[in-house]
């Protein structure tokens, strides 16, 4: 995995392939050579509708350039923040 170091050279963002399921309000981490997206809200795209709280763990495969859901959590959440501990 390349260093990142915004003072030696500027990141660069591209769009990829989209994700299971489209949400905001979500948690990304990084581990090892995959992103996690976890949680969120996400809706039907009905004009109205009301979002729901999502319990789904999504997964971003560099090498396979792909996202699969990995797991999900008990308790669905939002706006919450999440990070990677050693074990």
């Amino acid at each position: 995995m390349p260093e990142l170091n915004a003072l030696k050279q500027p990141m660069k963002f591209t769009r990829t392939v989209n994700m299971v399921y489209q949400r905001y309000g979500h948690a990304l981490v990084p581990i090892y050579d995959a992103i996690y997206a976890i949680g969120g809200y996400f809706h039907a795209d009905i004009l109205g509708a009301k979002a729901l709280t999502s319990n789904t763990v999504e997964m971003f495969r560099f090498e396979a350039d792909d996202w699969v859901e990995v797991t999900s959590m008990r308790q669905p959440r939002a706006f919450f923040g999440a990070t990677a501990v050693k074990d």
